[in-house]
């Protein structure tokens, strides 16, 4: 009886993984003889031994579903936060009650929303002593686009009975210098005042001027009038050029402001066309 040779594994190997390979991509020798390209051809044999894989339902193997991650949408003011704060700041965006501690973290954590929110929660407890952290908190929020964390913070500024951080009083002011700057009338008008006022920011008159005409330079019809009044306050109304240039303000307000702003604009003009200079009243004498 003839010995019976064993089966060498190698070759048995490489036929099952030509057989796959011929089976996964579609063997080219059946295409070239213009047979039926199969639609599962341009699948691969991993995935048809997914157990998700149906070749049946539009020939496409079924994604896998994955594990979500904490990687969530980032930007200004919108940080990737963990899965517990993303929680913390869906309840905030739904108005319910969130714990003073979340809302701690969620701020800390650098969200805009979650620092405005802090802010209103410590302000709300009407301690003096407490209102520089929330000032502090509302302009991190103005300084990533939160427009409405500027009242509270003017609110606040306000106050004189209030000490505040200089370092607190630095960020509120660019916070402010910001707002003002990007077009928010509030933050504008606020501005210009605490630098006329001189509090709490010190007297920097030329600084509210120069905002004032840099935004009434774009035709900014509430920044070109509140520079008008700035330019008669004092002896500017007895200043010829001083006139001149208020008048030429007053026009910008007055065809591009609101109704109030116009209203106010056209009296100013008629009074200034009522009255004379002394210097010319005086060459009259």
């Amino acid at each position: 009886m003839p010995e019976r040779k064993p089966t060498r594994c190698g070759a048995l190997v490489l036929a099952t993984l030509f057989a796959a390979t011929m089976l996964a991509d579609g063997p080219a020798q059946a295409r070239s003889a213009g047979g039926p390209k199969k639609p599962w051809a341009k699948y691969t044999l991993q995935d048809m031994m997914d157990p998700n894989f149906d070749k049946d339902s539009v020939n496409k193997p079924k994604s896998k579903t994955r594990p979500k991650t904490h990687t969530v949408k980032t930007g200004p003011g919108r940080p990737a936060l963990s899965p517990r704060l993303e929680a913390v700041r869906k309840r905030v965006i739904a108005r319910k009650s969130v714990p003073y501690s979340d809302l701690q973290a969620l701020a800390d954590a650098g969200d805009s929303l979650g620092a405005y929110s802090l802010g209103k929660s410590i302000m709300a407890r009407g301690k003096p002593e407490l209102l520089s952290h929330a000032l502090h908190y509302f302009a991190f929020a103005a300084m990533y686009d939160r427009d409405y964390a500027v009242s509270p913070m003017v609110q606040i500024l306000a106050q004189k009975n209030a000490t505040m951080e200089p370092a607190h009083l630095r960020q509120a002011e660019k916070a402010l210098l910001r707002q003002a700057t990007d077009g928010n009338d509030k933050a504008l008008e606020s501005l210009v005042r605490f630098y006329r006022l001189g509090e709490p920011f010190g007297s920097k008159p030329k600084e509210a001027t120069e905002l004032l005409e840099a935004r009434a330079g774009k035709s900014d019809a509430a920044a070109a009038y509140q520079l008008a009044v700035l330019l008669l306050s004092g002896d500017g109304s007895q200043d010829p050029e001083s006139r001149q240039e208020a008048v030429r303000y007053l026009n910008i307000a007055q065809e591009g402001g609101n109704i109030g702003i116009r209203a106010a604009a056209f009296n100013l003009i008629q009074t200034l066309s009522d009255e004379k200079p002394n210097d010319d009243q005086d060459n009259k004498v």
